[in-house]
């Protein structure tokens, strides 16, 4: 590994990963220090994981490790609730739910529900399904698409180069051009990355959806020019050097100097962007885009057409 690879090392793994974006809810189990309930309700969240983990997401697949953690981290708090009033999890009712709830996240009745339902199946206590029916999870409103223009990118890659050098600079660019999410292009090994006429193929193989492959044409050669600043790097090596924290402090800096609007999730929004450019230019087929984007459904398709239409309105 070169010097200066900066990388979280996972207790449960010996490859290298970045921080933030991949998290491993068996983390939480490890944890030192005595949190309060949490040391005595442990082995019912690893019934709950595991009850999660056979049991898969309603689309069919499996749930990912990141939002088994999110689930995860709602749930011990749930626990140390419980714990803090003298209940157990399992005694859980509605009123004690309804005074919970009103200081917990939005994914915390998501939560409940699914470990009333756990409970359920596990038990065959009727108590438990009641409970279940009045629980109500809020439907999350699709607001509009967030996009940056061509011009604000080209400034926002050029002042990446200033701040965080060649290595910000390709990530930014990758990003875009391919509409990777930042933890795909952050997988890429240099084993990944096969170059010729065209420009570049990605493969990308670490994704929350799909495996594909993409490709780079206005970056490309940025790409190898980056590649050669790291010198003999071997096959399995990941090609960026620095943590998803870091990358997002730089970004943010970046995002200042090229005095871009305010916007949360910077990495992703250069996503919705080319998505927005390729069905306003009707480059690919809707088909042709949820390959291209790893979408398993054509969800996000009818989120960026309805951006367009109020783009068209407000021009006419």
């Amino acid at each position: 590994m070169p010097p200066g690879l900066k990388y979280w090392k996972s207790k449960f793994s010996h490859v290298p990963r970045h921080t933030t974006i991949r998290r491993n809810p068996e983390s939480l189990f490890v944890e030192k220090g005595k949190r309060r309930g949490w040391l005595y309700y442990r082995e019912e969240a690893r019934r709950f994981l595991s009850w999660l983990r056979s049991r898969g997401s309603r689309g069919g697949g499996e749930y990912s490790n990141n939002t088994l953690h999110r689930y995860m981290c709602e749930f011990r708090k749930f626990c140390e609730a419980m714990h803090d009033i003298g209940k157990n999890p399992r005694e859980l009712d509605y009123e004690i739910y309804l005074k919970l709830r009103s200081k917990e996240t939005v994914k915390f009745p998501e939560v409940i529900k699914l470990y009333l339902k756990f409970l359920y199946e596990t038990t065959e206590e009727e108590k438990y399904k009641k409970l279940y029916e009045k629980v109500r999870v809020p439907v999350k409103k699709s607001g509009l698409v967030e996009v940056l223009t061509r011009e604000q990118i080209k400034r926002l890659i050029n002042a990446c180069g200033a701040v965080g050098g060649l290595e910000l600079k390709t990530l930014v660019a990758i990003v875009y051009e391919t509409g990777a999410r930042v933890g795909e292009v952050l997988s890429l090994r240099r084993r990944d990355i096969v170059f010729d006429k065209y420009g570049a193929r990605l493969f990308i193989k670490v994704s929350k959806s799909e495996k594909r492959v993409v490709r780079l044409f206005l970056y490309a050669k940025l790409l190898l020019i980056y590649l050669e600043t790291l010198g003999e790097i071997g096959e399995d090596e990941l090609i960026f050097r620095h943590n998803y924290n870091t990358l997002l402090r730089r970004l943010t800096e970046a995002w200042r100097l090229a005095e871009l609007p305010k916007i949360r999730k910077k990495f992703h929004v250069l996503r919705h962007t080319r998505a927005t450019e390729f069905l306003r230019r009707r480059v690919l087929t809707e088909k042709e885009m949820m390959i291209w984007f790893g979408w398993k459904t054509r969800k996000m398709i009818d989120v960026y057409a309805k951006y367009r239409m109020k783009k068209l309105r407000k021009h006419t």
